[in-house]
């Protein structure tokens, strides 16, 4: 039997621990996962910003607070989503008009195209101080990342205003007027202009009429925004 060695009571180095503090290839994996958790949540946290907010910043609200869809944009609910907004602004705000620059035969509008809602405020619009009567309208316009409410103008005449009324809600909606162009030739991927602005009303049919214009189908013409029917 050989003889040990006497002990100092010092143990020794403890003996090598296998993998301890990680593989260069694990903390490699590991920093490549931290830096996409931050980039995916710092693309989520734009998206949300941009749904919510749209641009960003004073008279601007995004799609994700109105309820709406901006890859299909509902023609109609468009026009009453921002009655909120405007009537923040004015108390006796009405919807005005609006002026859709492509309309698709389902009602929906291609907001790149341009898109705007408009509503007044008659009490500021009969006004002949310039100083009250020149944000008698406020321009909603609805584009591609959200809507921005920061325009608003006067009216051309405002003596012609005196007798002013609100123009009636539509009972023909965009997605009926829409609809019946059909049979005219408003299918698949084309689309019509829609406007409706009470200002210029008097270069219309007596009766409120959508006004509707076209390329492909070719038209110009207005329609009762009572029933759809042909005015003009």
């Amino acid at each position: 039997m050989d003889e040990q060695p006497p002990s100092d009571g010092n143990p020794g180095p403890p003996p090598p621990q296998v993998g301890a503090g990680g593989s260069p290839k694990a903390k490699i994996f590991g920093a490549i996962g931290v830096a996409l958790v931050l980039i995916i949540g710092g693309g989520a946290w734009t998206a949300f910003k941009r749904d919510m907010f749209g641009a960003g910043g004073r008279g601007n609200i995004g799609y994700g607070q109105l309820s709406i869809d901006p890859k299909k944009a509902d023609g109609d609910a468009m026009m009453l989503s921002v009655a909120g907004l405007a009537t923040k602004w004015k108390r006796d705000a009405v919807w005005w008009g609006v002026n859709y620059q492509a309309v698709h035969a389902d009602g929906t509008v291609d907001l790149e195209r341009g898109a705007n809602v408009t509503y007044a405020s008659l009490s500021s619009a009969q006004n002949l101080a310039k100083s009250v009567n020149k944000d008698s309208l406020k321009e909603f316009t609805f584009g591609a990342t959200g809507v921005n409410f920061s325009r608003m103008t006067g009216v051309l005449d405002a003596k012609k205003w005196a007798n002013a009324e609100a123009p009636p809600l539509p009972r023909c909606t965009i997605k009926q007027l829409a609809a019946s162009l059909g049979a005219k030739g408003l299918t698949g991927s084309k689309t019509v202009r829609i406007t409706y602005d009470q200002q210029f009303a008097f270069a219309g049919p007596a009766e409120p009429s959508w006004r509707v214009i076209g390329e492909d189908p070719k038209m110009d013409s207005y329609f009762s925004m009572a029933t759809c029917a042909l005015t003009k």
